[in-house]
């Protein structure tokens, strides 16, 4: 039964009603007789009433239910809404049953406890009616009395949109549909929607539904049925799409951090001077989260160095960006930073690539090496000590299956695996880290030892690498324990990581070592932001647990100890380190002791 409240809000009193009503057609209740109409059904309704004395206005809509029989009327009414007052607002939600109803031709009448609504119904069969509304009530020793209008119309009761929750990959599209239904719940077929977005700038949508990512972020797309009937509103429905990426992998550069996605499309984040980010916006503001490399290369793979980044397209082809001070870009020019990827001069075409401390190196589908940029330590392997703006080739006839450019400070050697195992290095070796004694610096030789192995990554002033077995080799220099084997003296030759550890891959920064396990695990040593627990540039002369328990398939260390970056088995790159630069892409600029995940991911 309907109950009516007279709730005092502040110093004024408000009326609520548990009614429905609907805004009217300005119906008296009059007009032709005849042959009664049959407005059986269920209807999508709203409502305006107030009383005038007390200032109070309320404002409704829900559904209405109606039965006939003969020319009389029954049914429920149920509405959600608000009364305000002078001295505020109520809650004005719930249901009331419809009794003493009558139609008579297209003439109307409802009867509600305390209220009477009158009206015309129209559309053959009925799908509209509208007309007014008085009530009349006493209560706490005084009458309120409310007129208004109301109004009902068999059009979209709801709209729901699908899928939910919604999210669109980078690069790629989803096709959102919108689902009609009736008041009394029933699909609707043929009818039209709208739909817009709030942000089309990261989110964008079109006329049938269809969302496109522009940049990562959130989004609220909306969809809006088209009225069709008389008195009908449109309804509408949103969903917050969120634009993402997917990593398949990562590379830790100075204050900066790159990544690959699924559809081959390059990210960066952090410290963008010199344009070393390749966002195409030079100056040194930090970029906090991924943002797209400029150009819509689809790439291979990418490489983040000391002040500048390298990569690989699909195709083959090398573009860098960044700084170009000692000519490491490979366009040819030595004065003018690059904001934007540009292609690497020459006709090589490249497998794989890695930037290094203003110098960068590459394989030819072929396996020969080329390097280019700064050569003060014979580092580009060319037979001499002069820079180099352009690829040249390694002075060898051996051919490679991966190289490494050296990271961190100084970071002035190379060393690559040869194709039939072993290793081999030039450049600078005064710590050990060449693994050899002999021989001129400036081109390649042999690692001593007689082992092979299946990668290698060069760091400061230290090497390490990985053999068919999975066992972890390092040399050079140990003086926070980068060597991982126990002490922190150094090593001319390939000395055992400890631990007994497998390894599916390693790297070295400027004088910390990483590695992933066979099975996943992440393990770092030597001096830096280890993520650990270990405190930073406290040596860690073997392997330590990377806290968190993530699985990974690789990670990636930075050239000055301070961040590292992994992929894990999940497909999420988690940072951690230093932050102030935003290198740690969680949308933060300060520094986590243990792994954060990377924003903008799904």
């Amino acid at each position: 039964m309907r109950t009516w409240l007279v709730a005092r809000v502040g110093v004024a009193l408000v009326l609520v009603e548990s009614i429905l009503l609907l805004a009217g057609c300005e119906s008296d209740g009059g007009g032709p007789t005849g042959p009664a109409a049959n407005p059986s059904g269920a209807y999508v309704f709203k409502e305006t009433l107030g009383d005038q004395t007390d200032a109070i206005s309320c404002s409704d809509r829900g559904t209405i239910t109606l039965v006939q029989s003969g020319a009389s009327l029954t049914g429920n009414l149920q509405q959600t809404g608000t009364c305000a007052g002078p001295g505020g607002s109520a809650d004005n939600s719930g249901s009331s049953p419809i009794s003493a109803g009558a139609v008579s031709g297209t003439n109307i009448s409802l009867h509600t406890p305390g209220c009477l609504y009158q009206g015309r119904v129209g559309g053959d069969p009925v799908n509209a009616a509208a007309g007014t509304v008085s009530c009349t009530i006493q209560q706490a020793g005084r009458t309120f009395r409310f007129t208004g209008a109301w109004q009902f119309s068999s059009g979209v009761a709801s709209v729901t949109i699908s899928p939910n929750p919604a999210g669109v990959e980078a690069g790629d599209t989803l096709r959102l549909t919108a689902e009609l239904r009736d008041a009394a719940g029933n699909l609707m077929s043929g009818r039209r929607v709208t739909w817009t977005s709030s942000a089309p700038d990261v989110v964008a949508v079109d006329s049938t539904g269809r969302v496109r990512s522009v940049v990562l972020g959130p989004a609220v797309i909306t969809a809006t049925s088209v009225p069709v009937f008389p008195f009908e509103d449109p309804q509408s429905d949103s969903e917050t799409v969120r634009a993402y990426v997917v990593f398949t992998s990562v590379s830790a550069g100075d204050s900066h951090t790159c990544a690959v996605t699924t559809r081959h499309a390059a990210y960066c984040w952090g410290w963008q001077l010199d344009g070393r980010l390749g966002n195409n916006t030079p100056g040194s503001d930090y970029q906090t989260i991924p943002a797209p490399v400029s150009g819509g290369l689809a790439f291979a793979s990418v490489s983040a160095g000391f002040r500048h980044t390298c990569g690989v397209t699909t195709d083959q082809v090398a573009y860098c960006w960044g700084r170009v001070s000692e000519g490491e870009l490979g366009n040819r020019s030595t004065t003018t930073f690059a904001a934007a990827p540009i292609q690497v001069s020459g006709d090589v075409a490249f497998s794989s690539i890695s930037a290094g401390h203003d110098y960068t190196c590459a394989i030819s589908p072929s396996g020969a090496a080329y390097c280019w940029g700064l050569n003060d330590r014979g580092q580009l392997g060319d037979d001499t000590y002069v820079n180099r703006a352009i690829p040249v080739p390694v002075s060898t006839a051996l051919t490679f299956t991966a190289i490494s450019a050296g990271r961190g400070d100084p970071g002035a050697h190379t060393c690559a695996i040869t194709s039939t195992g072993p290793g081999s290095c030039w450049g600078q070796g005064l710590g050990g880290q060449l693994g050899r004694s002999d021989g001129s610096p400036n081109v390649p030789g042999p690692v001593g030892g007689g082992l092979s192995f299946g990668s290698v990554t060069t760091g400061g002033e230290h090497t390490c690498a990985v053999d068919p077995t999975g066992a972890g080799y390092c040399w050079g220099s140990n003086f926070v324990g980068q060597l991982g084997d126990g002490v922190t003296y150094g090593a001319g030759t390939p000395t055992a990581v400890l631990g007994g550890l497998a390894f599916a891959t390693l790297t070295a920064g400027g004088s910390v070592t990483c590695g992933v396990t066979t099975g996943g695990a992440g393990y770092c040593w030597g001096g830096g932001q280890l993520g650990t627990g270990v405190a930073p540039h406290v040596a860690q002369t073997a392997p330590a647990p990377v806290l968190g328990g993530l699985a990974f398939t690789s990670l990636s260390a930075n050239g000055i100890n301070d961040h590292i970056c992994g992929l894990t088995t999940t497909g999420l790159v988690y940072c951690w380190g230093r932050g102030l630069e935003g290198q740690l892409g969680n949308g933060a600029t300060t520094d986590q002791a243990t792994p954060v995940v990377v924003s903008g991911q799904r």
